[in-house]
């Protein structure tokens, strides 16, 4: 006879914290997850559905009732997809929350821990979920510090279905601005990455200043993290958070790709700045610039002007100079019209050709491109 497993069943009265669905992958023919006849079988999934959507029905709040389709989702996976529409998926989940209202995204959320209700910092659906996720990454790390491997062995982080709600609600417009935010006050009495980061690290790692945000922290203990070279496959995840983080900020940066900057790449006490080209944004485990300078690359930490800033032009307006316009050995005179134009973003200069009569912008400031005019 056919007999059909594992179905799911609603515990608790909907509308409590106690309801839930109960997936029980190790039943017998005995109990509620099994049926033998198929008509029993799809009036137990009716039934689930029925009490399911009464549940959302006594939840008054947008963003927990987001919650608790996720805490569904991410406990029983495909088990329970019947109880949503489209394909039951976490991505089709979170859309439709977010297009019956935004609220859901981003309003404040609790975690239950030892029956005891404890906030989460930051307090939003992205905050709770980033959290959980760090949870286990961290919990691997803390793991695999302490193991042996074999040299050249490759260490692998295990995929979680945390990464995929977060990466879901950054999607759906989740705000990560609070991330990027400086923060003034340690969030005590909270469960946040900064308490699972000097947990996980027992204190060694780059430790939270007054001022710092939490990507800023997070991103000093990745680096803290990769020196560790055993557990590099493991911290990968940790990079993907941070990396998520900033792809979806709305924090504007102050530099864009192909800007002229000097970046300072001195150290504490003395500051060696030179001069180069941001190429790439928010990469490297969230670092907000990479900047090509003449001989090599630089990962900038932090967007203010102790790390990066705008340099100080050679050549004033007016000035008379000669341009690299056309090839290796091609000079064209010209004279300086206009330092950092605004319709050529973040290049130095703007200058008028005297052969040509046409405008050229200098893309950098240096003797291979632009130069004193010799008479």
């Amino acid at each position: 006879a056919i007999r059909f497993w594992c179905l799911p069943v609603p515990r608790g009265q909907p509308g409590s914290n106690q309801f839930h669905v109960e997936v029980y992958h190790n039943s017998s023919s005995n109990d509620d997850h099994c049926a033998i006849d198929p008509e029993v079988a799809i009036e137990k999934l009716r039934l689930c559905r029925r009490k399911w959507d009464e549940h959302m029905s006594l939840i008054p709040y947008p963003h927990k009732r987001l919650q608790a389709c996720l805490e569904e989702l991410e406990s029983n996976g495909m088990y329970v997809s019947f109880l949503f529409d489209n394909n039951g998926t976490i991505d089709d989940v979170v859309k439709f929350h977010a297009s019956v209202n935004l609220l859901a995204l981003n309003g404040p959320v609790t975690r239950a821990l030892a029956q005891n209700e404890v906030d989460i910092f930051p307090n939003t659906p992205l905050g709770l979920w980033v959290t959980r996720w760090l949870t286990h990454i961290m919990s691997e790390l803390e793991g695999r510090m302490y193991m042996e491997y074999e040299e050249g062995e490759i260490v692998r982080c295990n995929n979680y279905e945390e990464e995929v709600i977060v990466a879901a609600l950054l999607d759906a417009g989740a705000d990560a601005t609070v991330f990027f935010e400086p923060l003034s006050d340690y969030p005590y009495h909270t469960i946040s990455v900064l308490t699972l980061l000097e947990a996980a690290s027992s204190g060694h790692a780059p430790a939270w200043e007054p001022g710092m945000s939490l990507h800023e922290v997070m991103r000093n203990n990745l680096l803290w993290f990769k020196r560790h070279e055993h557990i590099f496959g493991c911290v990968c995840g940790f990079q993907d958070i941070l990396e998520r983080l900033a792809s979806k900020s709305k924090v504007k940066l102050r530099f864009d790709v192909g800007s002229w900057v000097e970046c300072n790449v001195g150290c504490q006490h003395h500051h060696e700045w030179i001069a180069g080209v941001v190429t790439s944004c928010w990469i490297n485990g969230g670092q907000p610039y990479i900047v090509t300078l003449e001989e090599g690359s630089v990962y900038v930490p932090v967007d203010t002007d102790e790390f990066i800033r705008v340099p100080t032009l050679r050549f004033q307006v007016g000035d008379r100079v000669e341009c690299k316009v056309y090839g290796e050995d091609d000079w064209v005179s010209g004279i300086v019209v206009e330092q950092w134009p605004e319709s050529d973003k973040g290049r130095p200069y703007k200058i008028l050709l005297h052969d040509e009569e046409e405008i050229c912008v200098a893309k950098i400031d240096t003797d291979n491109f632009i130069r004193a005019q010799i008479y």
